[in-house]
């Protein structure tokens, strides 16, 4: 180390540790340790017990064990064999020693501890209490960060950071006013949805009350219809009286003008009488000349009448004789036609007959051709017998795969629940796994991933022992097996989308994974190394051992745990706790280390790889088998297809026979059946005879017919000379008979008249006496419903006159009374308590309301102070890690995440490691273990320039950091221990470089390995040497 060039003095503060001692803890059965004022840096191999002093200066103040990420139980710090364990820590109080604070605490397997102050019997409580007065916060990561929750700080999220910073700030006034403010924002949330509850309520209520108003409005409503209805119901049977009075009166008027019309009409119909008697007696003397001439021409005008009616008979029968020639005519022609058309269609078929091929030739060819034709069929039956083979291989060689490929996804389901697992885990891994699925073809072989995918525990008992072995960032990474790939995958993935993944690259060799070979007694109980106990394909078992070296971790029974002293350096599995035997570099000595067994997370129960890559090799032969069966099926329909079209082109023949035969059988059965029906024109009845018999008929009919007109003649010259004599007489008779009808007609219209108006009379008689008795009545009626008074005439004279209108109106206002909205009887009592809790909701609303503008102005004031000093701290954290970053030629920034809900501000920090690119937040994803550990460092250096505490504790801080890193974070630790008024400071590592800065108020505690002693040395030689 060089000596770093420095004038400031560290002096201890109020809380330094000057003094711990442990007994029978962890690894020690006693030891003392006197810690420096400024930077104590605690260096030791694995295993020698370094972590030990820091958990027991974190479990000598008071701390609970989850706080060290190492275990829950108390008990698991007492040293394997004894009893019990003590921890005593000394706090600088004063100038002198008899000043200083020593805290004692001595706890056993029970898990139950004692407390001491100076000697006195004290409780936890006051034990805490006193580091809170000292300002010692163990819980804090910024002041304390044992080795076991590096990783747990790096995880914090920006509000946890936060609530980490305004502890550090060594004040609680700033995360009391946090708490406060989220407190307040709390409260005024419950304040809003109280008032969002209460606004509900009162437009509920609201709704409730212009319900119960419009009820009121609907009763008050209903009864004045019921009244208005009330008032119809009496105005009716007046109205009712009134209309038949009126009509009572109006019959009495018409019967009195129909009695006056019957007078008149009597005295009009006397004279009409008269004169149809006379003209009557006058036609009775002149109808006895008429009668005896009308006899003779009666007789006459029968004898005609039958004259004419033989003429009509003669004469139809004339006329059907006509149409009986005329219609033989046309039957001759039609049978002539017949047969001259069935002559030519008899020529044209034998004609046919002599141009059909010989029968003979083609009847030998189509034999010829069946003979062929059968030897097709058989070979076409053939080849569809193999087709239907064929198929049935085919459906059951895809059953088989359908088979298989279900047995195979039983098995991806495992796979598929580690993916879900590590996918919730990291979403990065996740959309690289997706874009892999959909990019094989990218890659020459294949690339494997995630590995704690591939990776496969042999027996559910091991699982939580490989989880342990194998580090989250190699079971999240993925596995190529040559360069190209390689870059393929970090160019396309990686650079381009920005994907941070961890990947692998393991080529192909013939060598396998080497387990050690320890011979270890069967009595310590060792069962078999890890290697053993994972299956999975050689690249990923290979880089797993690479990187974790499983072959030199073993796994064992209970009984192990009883031979730790005598076991050799290693690593060993039990079924409760894993022991680290580790052998000093310095010395022979060895050191050993027991954790509990941790629960695995992503690996699961086994996949069958075996049986995995046999049920995958099987689907592979039996679809290459497919391909072949599918072939065989095409070519063998291609020969069928081929067969069938020569066996239509060999049929051809056959077709040509059986056409010209059908062909010739048509036209002899057509020639038979038109030489049948010539021979039935030919023997037809002889019409010519016919027609001359039927034109002799119609002479002798013309001749009947002249005698019968001659004979009509002869009668009609009597009947017109009788007629003569008779007509003078009549014209006579024919007058008087027109007078007398005349009359007659006149006497009939004044009987009708007459007898109308007395039926009329009588009827409004009988309608006058029913209207005067049913007024009576309704009078009656009327009464006994109501007296009209003035009062109510009044009221009678708003209503309808009319008894229909009263009707109707009653009727409406039933209908809607019928219908109404059923209305309580107690609505309006209803209506005034809802008005009066509906105005006290209005003022609850308006105190509620006052209460959350109280509290956003009171929360407004603590949060504008608390905001104010946060981020005056975070600007003054952020000048600091700035500088820091930049003295390591980085580039950082520490910013305030400013949310709507106080509980999610944060703090962010920003790292730039390289000289390309911009500020990215600090996570697990963007930058490496070692950058992250950079930046954590120097923000806690950073802290502390803004804070104080007594002491801070990093623990291995520096592991991961490469070794430009790990010397300029230590470059940064000695200037910020070597300032004025520097807290104390530890920081505990394994290992340190060569020729690193160191001043005045450094010291080095060097942790060994078990019981040994050390040859005499000299530091300062051993310093000399290394110049």
């Amino acid at each position: 180390m060089k000596r770093q060039n420095t004038t400031q003095t560290t002096q201890y503060h109020r809380g330094s540790i000057i003094r711990i001692k442990m007994e029978r803890f962890l690894t020690y059965d006693s030891v003392e340790v006197f810690p420096g004022k400024g930077l104590n840096v605690i260096i030791g191999p694995n295993g020698a017990g370094k972590s030990s002093i820091v958990c027991a200066i974190a479990l000598g103040l008071g701390t609970a064990p989850k706080v060290l990420g190492r275990s829950k139980d108390l008990k698991d710090f007492v040293k394997i064999g004894e009893e019990d364990a003590v921890i005593e820590v000394e706090l600088f109080n004063g100038i002198t020693r008899a000043n200083n604070l020593v805290i004692r605490r001595q706890f056993n397997l029970n898990n139950q501890s004692n407390w001491f102050i100076n000697g006195r019997t004290a409780s936890h409580k006051e034990v805490l209490q006193k580091c809170n007065e000292y300002c010692i916060m163990i819980d804090n990561l910024c002041q304390f960060l044992p080795q076991d929750r590096v990783s747990a700080f790096s995880s914090l999220n920006p509000a946890e950071l936060l609530r980490e910073t305004e502890k550090a700030t060594g004040t609680s006034d700033l995360e009391e006013k946090h708490d406060q403010i989220i407190k307040a924002q709390g409260s005024i949330g419950e304040l809003r949805k109280k008032s969002a509850q209460q606004e509900k309520g009162i437009q509920e209520l609201k709704y409730r009350v212009d319900g119960l108003e419009k009820s009121v409005h609907e009763k008050h409503e209903q009864e004045r219809r019921q009244t208005r209805l009330n008032q119809l119901k009496m105005k009716k049977p007046w109205a009712e009286f009134e209309e038949v009075r009126k009509k009572a009166v109006g019959l009495r008027e018409e019967k009195q003008q129909l009695q006056q019309k019957l007078d008149s009409l009597h005295q009009e119909m006397t004279p009409v009488a008269m004169e149809f008697n006379k003209i009557k007696n006058k036609i009775e003397s002149e109808d006895k000349k008429v009668n005896d001439t009308k006899t003779i021409c009666d007789k006459n005008e029968r004898e005609i009448i039958i004259a004419e009616t033989q003429k009509e008979k003669l004469e139809q029968e004339l006329s059907n004789k006509k149409k009986e020639v005329e219609l033989a005519k046309k039957r001759k022609e039609e049978k002539n036609r017949n047969i001259n058309e069935l002559k030519n269609e008899l020529i044209i078929i034998e004609q046919k007959l002599k141009d059909i091929p010989n029968l003979d030739e083609l009847e030998k060819r189509a034999n010829e051709e069946q003979v062929q034709l059968k030897g097709f069929r058989e070979q076409i039956n053939e080849k569809q017998d193999k087709d239907a083979s064929l198929d049935t291989q085919l459906r059951e060689m895809n059953g088989k795969i359908l088979q298989l490929n279900r047995d195979l996804a039983k098995l991806n389901d495992l796979k598929q629940n580690k993916l879900r697992k590590i996918f919730d885990n990291d979403a990065a891994v996740m959309q690289a796994y997706s874009w892999l699925q959909e990019h094989k073809g990218l890659f020459e072989e294949e690339v494997y991933g995630p590995i704690c995918v591939e990776l496969n525990v042999s027996k559910d008992e091991y699982t939580n022992f490989v989880e342990m072995c194998v580090p989250i960032s190699v079971l999240k990474g993925f596995v190529v097996t040559n360069k190209k790939d390689e870059n393929t995958l970090i160019s396309k993935l990686v650079e381009e989308k920005g994907t941070q993944i961890q990947v692998f690259k393991r080529e192909h060799d013939n060598t396998g994974t080497q387990a050690t070979q320890l011979r270890l007694h069967s009595e310590y109980g060792v069962l078999t190394t890890m290697d053993k106990a994972v299956i999975g394909p050689d690249a990923v078992l290979k880089v797993v051992e690479d990187m974790c070296q499983l072959s030199k971790k073993f796994i064992c029974n209970k009984e192990t745990e009883q031979y730790i002293e005598r076991l050799p350096p290693g690593t060993y599995f039990t079924p409760s706790s894993v022991i680290n035997k580790v052998k000093s570099r310095y010395s022979d000595a060895v050191s050993d280390k027991v954790n509990s067994i941790r629960k695995a997370r992503f690996l699961s129960t086994a996949i069958d790889t075996n049986q995995k890559l046999k049920l995958e090799q099987e689907i592979k032969k039996i679809t290459q088998d497919l391909e072949v069966v599918k072939r065989n099926i095409e070519e063998n329909r291609k020969e069928i297809k081929m067969l069938e079209e020569k066996k239509h082109e060999i049929g051809r023949g056959i077709e040509e026979f059986n056409r010209a035969k059908g062909e010739r059988d048509k036209l002899i059965r057509s020639k038979r059946s038109k030489e049948n029906n010539l021979k039935l024109f030919e023997n037809d009845e002889d019409l010519d005879k016919k027609i001359g018999d039927l034109q002799k008929g119609i002479k002798k009919i013309q001749t009947k017919i002249n005698e019968q007109m001659l004979k009509m003649g002869d009668l009609l010259k009597r009947f017109i000379e009788a007629k003569m004599e008779t007509n003078p007489v009549s014209c006579i008779v024919r007058i008087l008979r027109i007078k007398q009808m005349k009359c007659k007609n006149q006497l009939n219209e004044f009987k009708r008249r007459l007898s109308e108006l007395e039926n009329e009379f009588r009827r409004i008689g009988q309608l006058y006496d029913d209207a005067k008795n049913e007024a009576v009545k309704k009078r009656k009626e009327a009464e006994a419903v109501c007296i009209i008074t003035n009062e109510l005439n009044d009221i009678f004279q708003q209503l309808p006159d009319e008894v229909s209108a009263i009707e109707e109106e009653i009727e409406n206002e039933e209908s809607k009374l019928k219908y109404r909205q059923n209305v309580e009887e107690n609505v309006e009592e209803l209506y005034q308590q809802a008005k009066n809790e509906l105005s006290k909701k209005l003022e609850d609303a308006q105190i509620v309301n006052e209460e959350i503008k109280n509290a956003e102005e009171v929360m407004t004031g603590i949060k504008d102070e608390w905001l104010n000093k946060v981020k005056e701290v975070i600007e003054h954290i952020n000048e600091s890690f700035s500088v820091y970053m930049n003295q390591i030629n980085c580039r950082g920034s520490v910013e305030l995440d400013e949310k709507e809900e106080y509980d999610k501000y944060g703090i962010i920090i920003k790292t730039m490691f390289r000289k390309e690119g911009s500020l990215q937040q600090l996570n697990a994803h963007t930058q490496s273990g070692g950058e992250r550990s950079v930046a954590t460092m120097l923000y806690l250096l950073s802290l502390q320039e803004q804070t104080f505490c007594p002491f801070r504790l990093v623990d291995e801080i520096n592991q991961g950091m490469d070794p430009l890193n790990e010397r300029m974070i230590f470059s940064q630790i000695v200037k910020a221990v070597n300032k004025e008024n520097a807290q104390q400071y530890f920081l505990v590592t394994p290992k340190l470089l060569s020729d690193l800065p160191f001043g005045e108020n450094m010291t080095v505690l060097c942790v060994m390995n078990g019981k040994i002693d050390p040859a005499p040395y000299s530091f300062d030689a051993i310093i000399d040497s290394m110049k």
